[in-house]
């Protein structure tokens, strides 16, 4: 749990980096590190799952907001990879959406 607790402040800090009127390359950063942060929490529910199983699993209210937050973390990503425009609002919603994890 405090591995995860990092995870989620470093990724928290990435976040507040992110500013209107950011050059290519810092967004193509950016964008890396998301995708790398949304695989390990992904990861991080999918072994929850498994050693606790569904039900146990969602009895605690805090692994439901994980999987809902990953959820629309990974709804997100397979939005902007099959998109072939920027997104607008949606896709100013899938850079707020991983916020939820705090």
């Amino acid at each position: 749990e405090k591995l995860v607790m990092v995870l989620i402040t470093v990724n928290g800090f990435f976040m507040l980096y992110d500013h209107v009127g950011i050059d290519d390359d810092t967004r193509k950063l950016l964008d890396l590190q998301s995708m790398v942060f949304d695989i390990l929490f992904t990861i991080e529910v999918a072994l929850k799952l498994c050693v606790f199983g569904f039900v146990k699993y969602m009895e605690d209210p805090f692994n439901t907001v994980d999987i809902v937050a990953v959820s629309g973390a990974l709804s997100f990503l397979w939005i902007q990879s099959t998109s072939d425009t920027e997104g607008g609002a949606l896709a100013d919603l899938a850079v707020v959406w991983p916020i939820l994890r705090v």
